[in-house]
């Protein structure tokens, strides 16, 4: 048991604080022993290895490191683009070939004008909420998708034809250069003031 810590404390300070008196031989006192912190350098290679063994296996069967735990060069947004990569690079080339080889032994001869096999990986290629609403804002204002298109694909209930959930609608300030103002003049021909 040490007798006065505070003692042994002021007396390390004096000795050993400051640069000057860096790399002296210590001397511990009342059979205090050192124990040293740190890593030695055998087991931080050991560590670096590891990390290099990560990173190349997951090189090898194109796998993004973040998806094995690895999150050293992680951010938000490079994570969203890396799992579209891997959907890209790793999983389309393999479910392209499960596709072929389906079609071939699923499908008759017959049946091959007609029928196809196909895998639906938009749900994996999804994207952030932000991303899809601007797509989809996009999308439905230009007339290329209904209300059901959308939901369809955010595998929502769709919306009945009476609704309206099966229209396609265009933004109604493009017009022509054309007839920009034309409406003014069949306003007024039906005794509209403008």
């Amino acid at each position: 048991m040490i007798k006065n810590p505070d003692k042994i404390r002021e007396s390390w300070n004096n000795l050993f604080r400051g640069s000057g008196n860096a790399h002296q031989v210590a001397v511990l006192e009342e059979g205090l022993q050192f124990k040293k912190i740190g890593i030695n350098p055998n087991e931080a290679q050991f560590l670096e290895t590891r990390k290099f063994q990560i990173s190349e296996i997951a090189r090898i069967f194109r796998v993004p490191p973040h998806m094995i735990g690895d999150l050293e060069h992680a951010t938000f947004s490079n994570i969203e683009h890396e799992s579209i990569n891997f959907v890209d690079n790793t999983i389309v080339p393999w479910v392209s070939r499960l596709e072929q080889s389906m079609q071939k032994a699923l499908i008759n001869e017959s049946k091959k004008q007609e029928f196809f096999i196909k895998f639906n990986l938009t749900a994996r290629l999804r994207g952030d909420a932000n991303s899809r609403a601007s797509f989809y804002q996009t999308m439905r204002q230009n007339g290329i998708m209904s209300a059901n298109d959308v939901r369809q694909l955010e595998d929502m209930n769709l919306i009945s034809e009476t609704d309206g959930g099966f229209k396609y609608l265009v933004n109604g300030n493009f017009v022509e250069m054309s007839s920009a103002g034309s409406w003014t003049e069949k306003y007024s021909k039906m005794g509209g003031e403008v």
